[in-house]
């Protein structure tokens, strides 16, 4: 609540005493006749109070009362009856004061809206030129978001006896002055195989491989400027040097239910010492090279071959799959040349093209209300003829 709305609301009430202007004068009224007897001394030294250090508190209340009543109350009796009739002018002072503020920011505001409502033809077309320019410098002067990322490259396959590099790659980070740590960790036992600091391209040999071929690579980095703290890890796997290789399962288009099949790998220079397992998609499994299976329901299932050469450090296993389908015959659309459709123009009607429509329906209006504003010339009059002689 502002101290103008205080001062007015002090005037409306000490309104009710004729021909007396001074600061909380209503409030020596009631003092009067509420039983104190001030002498002409008390009341100069408690407009001076009041016009003095109490002035800058109007809007406090509370500090207002403790400056004025040790100018007026001489006992305890009278600083509680004081209280009492100071407690109930300013809350009188107060209700005022609110309903004052209301009723002129409430005319403030309809005055604003009717001068803008008389002259809206006039700012309008100002205001959407100031929108629209907004709207367009906005994106350009937008500070632009720079996404920080950082992530470990390499060469895949790895293999027992190869040397891997791997590369860290960062974006939107000064790699000037970082703390860089690469660490190599076991999966399966979490034991750290090798770590190093320092370095952008770290060389790991695996001449011998230690523990499981399942490896987590991992590169921490510290940005000293920002100081913040980056982190990536990525799965390795180090393979044998001479894994099964497949080529398919060769699965037939479809399988009558019931009927027996004979399962063949298609493995690539195969030796003796390879192991097998089947996985036919239905919950059966076999460990034969070339297992025989039925299908006794109708159905697609989703057939898995895993091939392992034993005794190689590494992982030395490869696996894939293919779909079996049961009693399910493959309908096969007919071969149609390819159809071009003819090219036709359509409208976008986005976003601008509704702001071009705008301005040129206010440009319209404008032009209107400023042709129904102005008057139209008037007719001269015809001159008088000349008097015939």
């Amino acid at each position: 609540m502002s101290k103008f709305g205080i001062y007015k609301a002090i005037k409306t009430i000490d309104t009710e005493i004729p021909h007396i202007d001074l600061p909380l004068a209503g409030l020596l009224t009631r003092l009067e006749l509420g039983g104190f007897n001030l002498s002409p001394a008390e009341k100069v030294r408690l407009l001076q109070v009041i016009s003095g250090p109490a002035s800058v508190h109007w809007d406090e209340p509370q500090k207002l009362r403790y400056l004025l009543a040790p100018v007026i109350a001489h006992s305890k009796a009278e600083q509680e009856r004081f209280y009492i009739i100071f407690d109930q002018y300013y809350a009188e002072i107060l209700a005022n004061a609110t309903e004052a503020d209301k009723a002129e920011a409430k005319g403030a505001w309809l005055k604003t809206l009717r001068t803008w409502l008389r002259k809206w033809w006039s700012t309008f077309p100002a205001l959407l030129g100031l929108v629209l320019l907004a709207y367009f410098i906005y994106p350009l002067l937008k500070p632009e978001t720079k996404t920080t990322s950082i992530g470990i490259s390499y060469i895949t396959p790895i293999r027992v006896g190869d040397t891997a590099v791997f590369t860290l790659n960062t974006k939107n980070i000064d790699t000037v002055d970082v703390n860089i740590h690469w660490s190599l960790t076991d999966k399966a036992s979490g034991t750290i195989e090798a770590e190093t600091d320092g370095l952008r391209t770290w060389q790991v040999p695996f001449t011998v491989l230690q523990g499981n071929p399942e490896k987590i690579i991992t590169v921490d980095i510290h940005e000293k400027r920002r100081d913040s703290t980056f982190h990536f890890d990525s799965d390795l796997r180090i393979d044998c040097v001479n894994p099964p290789q497949l080529d398919g399962l060769g699965l037939p288009n479809n399988l009558p239910p019931g009927e027996d099949y004979t399962f063949t790998p298609n493995v690539i220079e195969a030796t003796p010492d390879l192991q097998y397992h089947w996985d036919f998609g239905d919950g059966d499994s076999s460990t034969l090279r070339t297992p025989t299976h039925r299908y006794v329901e109708k159905g697609s299932y989703n057939v898995e071959l895993k091939v392992t050469r034993p005794g190689l450090s590494g992982f030395c296993t490869t696996s894939t799959s293919a779909t079996m389908r049961v009693g399910e015959d493959q309908v096969t659309l007919p071969w149609y040349d390819l159809q071009y459709a003819p090219v036709r123009l359509t409208g976008n009607y986005n976003w601008g093209l509704w702001v071009l429509i705008g301005l040129l329906a206010a440009a319209i209006f404008y032009s209107l209300f400023l042709w129904a504003k102005t008057q139209a010339p008037r007719t001269p009059e015809p001159p008088n003829p000349p008097p015939n002689p």
